[in-house]
This record gives structure tokens, C-alpha cells and sequence, in this order.
């Protein structure tokens, strides 16, 4: 097994955009690659900040999709209904089962940094800077279904996916300055 890879999940946002930049200062770019979770419901300028990006940076880019729905007009359009903050069906389908499937299509460790800061709601302020991707998978008090729990079970037997925040605690102007700062180096 090769080392360990390290994993951006870029949204094309901001925050995700600064771990981006972080990432390749602290690892360098030619050993990061920026996940792009595609809901095809994304704005034509969000695809290209998000190809440019990448290029700018020198990082790999894969863009990932659920490909059993048609984007988020087909999700909504099966479950007869728009997602909204309590039914983020969305999120779930369009972004974290095409992760999950490719995080196990992976015979690496992982490394897996996202663009969370605590000060964007009081939800996010009870994340972790640091975790495991699959925690809830192990915590025998969690009740919901969980997506291919027997896969990611067999999977952890032999890697690890660590989830790194390292913006947690940051304002929205350090993330700016940090982007801004970049984008006219770059």
C-alpha cells in the first residue's frame, strides 16, 4: 500500500477553496487532490472556479456523482419534493454517497480535509477539528441507517480516513484574506 493521500472536498466555496490552498502549502501540490461532489444543480461559474482552481493550484481534480439519480432535478423529482434544512436528502445522495463510494474504491489511507469553521452555525460549532470519516459507524448509540455499513466496516479493517478541519476556527475575513492573498499570487 502506497502512502498516505490526502483528500481536499472543494466545494468551490470560500472555506473549501482555503483548505485547498492550505492543503498544498502545508503537503504540496502534487500530493493533494481536490473531490468535487457534483449535484449537477451547480452554477455554470461554479465549474469552471472549480477546474480553474485546481489547475491554478497544480492539484488533481475528480468529480464524483451519483449516478443512480439525474442531479438534483431527479433526486427531487423521485422523493416528490425540494430538500430544505431538516430534509437534506441532497446532501446525503448528491455529496456524501458518491464520497463514501469512492473513498472505498481506495486501497490508501486517507487523509480527508474539509472547509468547516464552527462560527457558521452553532450546528458546526459542535464538529470536531479532528475525526474519523466513518465515526458514526462505530458508535454503537447511533440509530439511522447508515450507507454500506458493512462495506465501510470491512474497509476500515485495513485504512483509515481522517478528517482534518483546519479552518474550524477562523473568521470568514482570514479564509478571504488567505483566498484573495492566493488568487493574485497564483
Amino acid at each position: 500500500m502506497n502512502k498516505v493521500k490526502v483528500i481536499v472536498q472543494f466545494s468551490g466555496g470560500k472555506d473549501s477553496q482555503a483548505c485547498l490552498i492550505k492543503a498544498c502549502e502545508d503537503f504540496g501540490a502534487n500530493n493533494v487532490t481536490a473531490v468535487f461532489c457534483d449535484t449537477r444543480w451547480e452554477h455554470e461559474q461554479t465549474y469552471s472556479h472549480v477546474k480553474e482552481v485546481a489547475s491554478k493550484l497544480g492539484v488533481d481534480l475528480i468529480i464524483l456523482k451519483n449516478e443512480s439519480v439525474d442531479g438534483m432535478y431527479g433526486l427531487c423529482k423521485r422523493m416528490k419534493w425540494f430538500p430544505d434544512s431538516q430534509n437534506r436528502m441532497c446532501t446525503v445522495q448528491l455529496k456524501i454517497w458518491p464520497m463514501i463510494d469512492w473513498i472505498l474504491e481506495q486501497n490508501k489511507h486517507l487523509v480527508i480535509i474539509q472547509g468547516i469553521r464552527a462560527k457558521e452555525s452553532a450546528e458546526r460549532a459542535k464538529f470536531n477539528v479532528e475525526c474519523s470519516y466513518f465515526s458514526e459507524y462505530f458508535d454503537d448509540t447511533h440509530k439511522k441507517r447508515l450507507y454500506r455499513k458493512r462495506d465501510v466496516k470491512e474497509w476500515c479493517k485495513t485504512h483509515d480516513a481522517s478528517v482534518l478541519r483546519p479552518i474550524f476556527h477562523w473568521t470568514a475575513q482570514q479564509v478571504n484574506v488567505l483566498c484573495v492573498l492566493v488568487s493574485w499570487t497564483v
